[in-house]
């Protein structure tokens, strides 16, 4: 860094290795909503302090902003403290590979001719078994069925 404050090209330091994001702290699931609302609700209480220390505030550029902002988290404000709590649950690590694998041997089936189940004891839950296995998680056939039935009644799996 130089005298006047400013930054030289070797002076930046790069990293050849990617971050380790197992090292990362995870953030609650639905924690995040509760968090944001606290500090916008902070930041609206500290507005009219950061005006008052503007003593002209119709010569500084930062008037405007900060009014603008303090405008806008009071319009926020009921939107903000009023969050009913969601039923949906967090999905499992498991979810997104059983999804991938089951839509690729879904498909597989469909192509050859053979109508794609979704029953626990199927050649397609049975594939899936067998892959979440060699992926490290352990699932049992019925809950990998249940899941694919859910999905599949929600959202569709597209074995045509």
């Amino acid at each position: 860094m130089q005298a006047d404050g400013s930054w030289l090209l070797q002076d930046i330091v790069f990293s050849p290795t990617l971050p380790d994001t197992n090292a990362v702290e995870p953030i609650g699931w639905w924690d995040d909503f509760q968090d944001a609302a606290d500090a916008a609700d902070k930041l609206h209480a500290n507005i009219p302090a950061m005006l008052a220390r503007l003593k002209w505030p119709e010569t500084r550029n930062g008037y405007n902003a900060i009014k603008a902002v303090g405008d806008a988290l009071e319009a926020a404000k009921p939107y903000l403290g009023n969050r009913k709590p969601s039923h949906c649950k967090r999905p499992k690590l498991w979810h997104i590979p059983t999804l991938l694998v089951a839509h690729t041997v879904g498909k597989a089936l469909a192509m050859s001719g053979h109508e794609p189940s979704l029953e626990r004891d199927s050649v397609l839950v049975g594939a899936v078994n067998k892959a979440l296995c060699r992926m490290g998680y352990t699932v049992e056939p019925g809950t990998i069925s249940a899941f694919l039935k859910r999905w599949e009644h929600k959202y569709g799996l597209g074995f045509e």
